[in-house]
């Protein structure tokens, strides 16, 4: 959580930065984006990136379930060989299940109480872009 806090004290920081600059009349915006629409589009990025680890993760976890169902068949019917393939199969997919799950959980933790200053942004975005079509034709 520190590192979000960072991240966010960081972000409003640059903002006060900016307001700084427009406020002395000496804003610079480069290749036609202000530093609010970058930092927005930045965390945009990032939280797509969350969502794809959450949808990932949860994905490798489903994949793994039938792979434990042959493994535990294998314990229960096969020979001794494939009960001892099936009991280090077992061992390996539990494993790999218990990470998958905790990376699917905190991806998804992440994702849902992820900061709302990017949507409320994207949709003060939208409203100055929809104004400033009003005024151009108005």
């Amino acid at each position: 959580m520190s590192d979000e806090g960072a991240e966010h004290d960081r972000f409003v920081e640059r903002l006060l930065q900016e307001d700084a600059r427009r406020a002395a009349g000496t804003s610079r915006v480069e290749d036609g984006l202000s530093l609010l629409e970058r930092l927005l589009d930045e965390e945009m990025a990032r939280e797509r990136r969350v969502r794809r680890a959450a949808i990932a993760a949860w994905g490798f976890l489903v994949l793994l379930a039938p792979l434990g169902g042959v493994t535990m068949y294998l314990q229960r019917m096969g020979s001794d060989r494939g009960q001892e393939i099936g009991r280090a199969g077992f061992q390996v997919i539990t494993w790999l299940a218990a990470i998958a799950a905790a990376l699917g959980i905190l991806m998804t933790v992440a994702w849902l109480f992820r900061s709302r200053s990017v949507s409320l942004g994207a949709i003060e975005r939208r409203l100055a872009r929809l104004e400033g079509m009003i005024n151009g034709s108005g």
